[in-house]
């Protein structure tokens, strides 16, 4: 996996470091955006495509870091 820091960046150069946390084997972390939490993960791009559906292009191949990870950002649920 890649370093435990993820670095988001907007078109315009602002960025903001978060850090990730080991959990399962998996590096994950939880932010707020306007006022709702959500659930970030890096994985594998192959364990994404394997238990996520993006969009219904079946040549769908997610774009992923150096090491072939990607990361997916999802809202929690309410319950």
């Amino acid at each position: 996996m890649a370093s435990e820091r993820l670095v988001i960046t907007t078109w315009h150069g602002d960025g903001v470091s978060i850090p990730m946390e080991s959990e399962g084997g998996r590096q994950v972390a939880t932010i707020l955006i306007d006022g709702v939490w959500y659930h970030i993960e890096r994985m594998r791009a192959a364990e994404f495509c394997a238990k996520y559906t993006v969009d219904t292009d079946p040549d769908y191949e997610p774009q992923t870091d150096q090491n072939g990870d990607c990361v997916i950002v999802a809202p929690f649920s309410h319950r």
